[in-house]
């Protein structure tokens, strides 16, 4: 999938012709339930938290060759990815935002995925790629190719072929969980300078120098917050088990975890 921006509208395509009619049919989901979502907010007099969080989507065309385009609102800014590529790069974690930019960013992120889902949208692949950022660390989400539709049932979601979680997250594990991990690899990836980076100096295996290098950074800065990544098997809450109706569950408790952490280290 690529994209193209002109000065009115950043408009993504697929350009992959194996690819086309799934881009199709994914584009036309995104669009379907991102306009979905706006009606909704809009009913609720939420129509300023939209434009804050969410671009505004226009149209769904093919080129002659069945290309799919997918044309939505110019968001400007930089990308969260952008940014944290222009720190200093070190080998290991550092604190490249500061705790309130970390706070500000994820109190965005909750207010928007709890929108996202009243809208029967979650978003498994939220990575700093997929986040624009003011000077302000105001943020807007980008791109909801690759999420899951609670309207839909698992078979149709998979259908649509994107991907919809990282690689680096459990898919059998509980729903619940899978959604909390991709919110958790989030935030592990706010310490390093951009993807190739993180990708070069972050590990969760056990008997890996970088590995325990993460775990001692993360564990003194930020106690207990990445085991879900660090110890999967034992990361699992009885009483996210207990409330595991809604998939935001143990996504809810560890937010709020980090958020009061993040708090106490302002302070």
């Amino acid at each position: 999938m690529s994209n193209n921006i002109n000065s009115q509208y950043y408009s993504k395509f697929c350009d992959d012709p194996c690819d086309y009619e799934k881009y199709t049919l994914a584009f036309h989901l995104e669009l379907d339930h991102m306009r979905k979502l706006q009606q909704l907010m809009n009913s609720k007099n939420e129509e300023n938290t939209y434009s804050k969080l969410f671009p505004n989507y226009y149209t769904l065309h093919r080129d002659t060759d069945g290309k799919p385009y997918l044309d939505m609102e110019k968001v400007y800014g930089e990308t969260l990815e952008d940014y944290l590529c222009r720190q200093p790069h070190y080998i290991g974690p550092r604190s490249l935002l500061t705790t309130r930019q970390i706070l500000h960013i994820y109190e965005q992120i909750y207010l928007a995925v709890d929108w996202l889902y009243q809208g029967n949208i979650i978003q498994l692949d939220l990575s700093p790629q997929n986040i624009m950022i003011n000077k302000q660390f105001d943020i807007r989400l980008i791109d909801f190719t690759d999420c899951y539709y609670t309207d839909l049932s698992p078979s149709d979601n998979i259908k649509k072929g994107c991907k919809m979680i990282d690689y680096r997250i459990n898919s059998n594990a509980p729903f619940s969980q899978q959604v909390r991990d991709s919110y958790a690899l989030l935030f592990s990836r706010l310490f390093f300078c951009g993807e190739k980076h993180y990708n070069e100096h972050f590990s969760t295996i056990s008997n890996n120098e970088k590995s325990r290098q993460n775990r001692y950074f993360f564990e003194k800065e930020y106690p207990q917050i990445l085991n879900c990544l660090f110890y999967p098997d034992t990361a699992s809450n009885t009483a996210c088990k207990e409330s595991a109706s809604s998939p935001l569950s143990d996504w809810n408790i560890w937010y709020w975890q980090l958020h009061d952490l993040l708090i106490a280290k302002m302070y």
